[in-house]
């Protein structure tokens, strides 16, 4: 079975009208894996690109249509989709309110631009992805997610991709999406470091107050104002910081596996060590958001 490109042409063009996107889009095809890619460009956040690997939907019959229609609705939200939010919504803000505070944290011990950049398009995707869940479910990303972890070698999450996906989970996620993906996860869940840099990073960033905000009981997690909070950039230095803080203790070599649109490449890798290579430049925002 196959999907062929002028039917994901139609997905794609479904979500720019549905999502008001003003700009382009293109569709190809690639043979690695993982089997999906996308970005959209920094500087204008206008021209959307999307590449899947055919062989996908022989091997998931039916999903690659899901994926790319969610994938779009991501990387449209970079700028804005139709009565959500978006992140980081221009260049200025994704350079002085997540870059930047982010460099802060990492230069000092000596992680390079390229993990910079990874590290923030991560977070950035958190973000968006809370944002956009108040409307769709978003089993495409979790299809992602589960294409990337059965693309590693030992088909388990480093460290820190854990944490992104367990963070990305504990915001949005169903019962069901967190079964799909816990199988990459390492076992000592509960009182392992994963979690302990996920609970600290919930304090330092302010979420887990908002959280908790209209609760009394503390296992009770309030998604809507979570998201509220997450949308307002006023939040967004404060919450890159302890990001950068705390993921960073996660950030061993081989850390960065592919997210939509950074591979990794660039970010440090088996043999390197923090110093090697620090960041010694002011940041000017290229790259991809």
């Amino acid at each position: 079975m196959t999907t062929t490109l002028p039917e994901l042409e139609q997905v794609i063009r479904e979500e720019i009208v549905r999502g008001s996107f003003p700009g382009q889009f293109t569709i190809t095809e690639h043979a690695e894996e993982p089997c999906f890619k996308a970005r959209i460009d920094t500087q204008t956040l206008s021209n959307i690109s999307i590449s899947h690997n055919p062989e996908y939907e022989t091997e998931h019959p039916g999903k690659t249509k899901p994926t790319i229609r969610d994938i779009t609705r991501h990387e449209i939200d970079h700028r804005k989709y139709e009565n959500h939010f978006g992140c980081p919504r221009e260049l200025d803000l994704h350079v002085e309110n997540i870059i930047e505070p982010m460099a802060e944290i990492l230069s000092p011990k000596g992680f390079t631009e390229d993990d910079v950049h990874y590290v923030a398009n991560c977070l950035e995707d958190t973000i968006l992805h809370a944002d956009l869940n108040s409307e769709f479910a978003l089993n495409g990303i979790i299809n992602f997610f589960e294409d990337v972890g059965e693309y590693t070698p030992k088909q388990k999450y480093t460290l820190f991709y854990e944490a992104h996906a367990r963070l990305n989970l504990y915001l949005w996620g169903t019962k069901a999406q967190k079964k799909k993906l816990r199988k990459f996860f390492t076992k000592n869940q509960k009182d392992g470091e994963v979690t302990k840099v996920l609970q600290a990073f919930l304090e330092k960033s302010g979420i887990s107050d908002v959280a908790q905000e209209n609760h009394d009981e503390k296992n009770i997690r309030d998604r809507r104002e979570m998201r509220n909070y997450l949308n307002d950039e006023q939040n967004w230095p404060r919450i890159a910081k302890a990001y950068a803080e705390e993921f960073s203790q996660l950030m061993q070599p081989g850390y960065a596996l592919p997210i939509f649109n950074h591979s990794g490449k660039g970010t440090m890798k088996e043999g390197d060590t923090p110093k090697e290579n620090p960041i010694n430049v002011p940041f000017s925002g290229e790259g991809n958001p």
